[in-house]
């Protein structure tokens, strides 16, 4: 793909629907090689409380902060789900950004939401997921970053395949590893007999 020569810097933002599989992606990320700082899964928590999580303070540019991070990690990323409307403000703050947005079934977001939410989820929940699926759809091609949709299930059933993709876009070997994050190591991913 040609984005980035290795070795140069490069932020991956992983995001996507909460509930959307990008645990899993981002596991995937860091076992092939690109180090994810920051995960942010709490839904009491805000893009400012996370973008204070990098020790953003008041006036100082996120670049500062990016750039301890290049020089430590020349590819690193984090995840955040439902960033995506917020990326407009920050995004050219980042060096070489890149986007991995994981895609999942509207319904199936809908269904593990109520699963894992310790509250009522509201039923105009599913109509939401599916009018931010057509924004971004749309709004992620006019950005001029590099970006790659990641489905969900595709990496349920086509793993090596799918990871193989995530790797040639970021410009990194495939590793076997890698195919551990989804088969192994979170038991949520796992199918019960």
């Amino acid at each position: 793909m040609g984005w980035n020569p290795p070795g140069e810097a490069m932020t991956v933002i992983i995001t996507g629907s909460p509930a959307g599989g990008t645990t899993c992606v981002s596991r995937v990320v860091d076992a092939l090689g690109v180090t994810i700082k920051y995960s942010q899964d709490r839904p009491d928590r805000t893009h400012e409380d996370f973008l204070l999580g990098l020790n953003i303070t008041q006036g100082q540019p996120i670049i500062d902060t990016v750039e301890e991070y290049n020089k430590k990690h020349p590819r690193w990323g984090f995840k955040f789900p439902g960033i995506f409307g917020h990326l407009g403000e920050y995004i050219d703050q980042f060096r070489d950004p890149v986007i991995i947005y994981v895609l999942r079934d509207p319904l199936a977001v809908y269904q593990s939401l109520q699963r894992h939410a310790k509250c009522k989820i509201d039923s105009n929940s599913l109509k939401l997921v599916a009018e931010e699926l057509q924004r971004v759809i749309h709004l992620l091609p006019e950005m001029n970053i590099p970006y790659l949709f990641v489905s969900y299930e595709k990496m349920m059933t086509r793993t090596r395949l799918t990871i193989e993709e995530i790797a040639e876009f970021l410009e990194v070997p495939f590793k076997e590893e890698a195919l551990n994050e989804v088969i192994l190591a979170d038991p949520r991913y796992l199918k019960r007999t």
